[in-house]
C-alpha cells in the first residue's frame, strides 16, 4: 500500500507540469501516488496528464471538468 500521495492540483499548467511530474518523481521516497487533479483545463493540461501517466502505475490523472464551485472529495 502507498504511504504517500501528492496531490497536484492541475488548471491551465502546462508550461509547469512536465517539470513538476519529475521533481516529484525525483525524490527519495519511492513508494508514492501522484494524483494529478484537472478542473477543466484549456491549455492542453489534460492530455499532458494523460501523457504523464502512460506507463506508470504511480501517475493517476483525473480530469474533474469544473464539476462546481465546492469541494469535491477524491477517492480510489
Amino acid at each position: 500500500m502507498t504511504k504517500v500521495s501528492v496531490i497536484v492540483p492541475v488548471y491551465n499548467a502546462y508550461p509547469f507540469l512536465d517539470r513538476c511530474v519529475k521533481s516529484i518523481q525525483n525524490q527519495s521516497l519511492q513508494d508514492i501516488t501522484i494524483l494529478l487533479i484537472d478542473d477543466g483545463s484549456t491549455d492542453g493540461s489534460s492530455e499532458l496528464c494523460n501523457s504523464c501517466a502512460l506507463g506508470n502505475k504511480r501517475i493517476l490523472p483525473y480530469v474533474l471538468f469544473q464539476q462546481s464551485i465546492y469541494n469535491n472529495g477524491i477517492f480510489w
